[in-house]
């Protein structure tokens, strides 16, 4: 219950006090996601000419929720074990901030599929 508090929190500020724009990616295999080691495999259209990023990931693991965050397009190992052993048939949501010169930070939901 505690998880579902601090994901509800999360996203309701992140909805609140930030320009967020939110893309539905659709569905991604077990495979493609055991492949991810940076942000460019998720989301090939992300901006290029930003300073700083920071990264945060929410998704579903056993069916507990686990979150992770990241400060760079390449992503750790705490963060793409994540990926790999998300649930099937589970959302995961990404928050993308870019530095103040791009507006803000982007959202990306997927569905991942085996």
């Amino acid at each position: 219950m505690k998880n579902y508090v601090v994901l509800f929190f999360l996203l309701l500020s992140t909805a609140i006090f930030s320009q967020t724009t939110s893309k539905d990616m659709g569905k991604i295999t077990k495979a493609k996601l055991a492949e991810v080691s940076l942000l460019d495999d998720l989301v090939p259209d992300h901006p290029t000419d930003f300073k700083s990023v920071s990264i945060e990931l929410v998704a579903r693991i056993n069916g507990k929720v686990v979150m992770a965050s990241s400060e760079s397009i390449t992503f750790s190992d705490a963060f793409k074990d994540i990926l790999k052993t998300a649930d099937v048939g589970s959302k995961f949501l990404m928050d993308v901030n870019f530095d103040a010169q791009l507006n803000g930070a982007k959202s990306y939901k997927f569905f991942t599929v085996e």
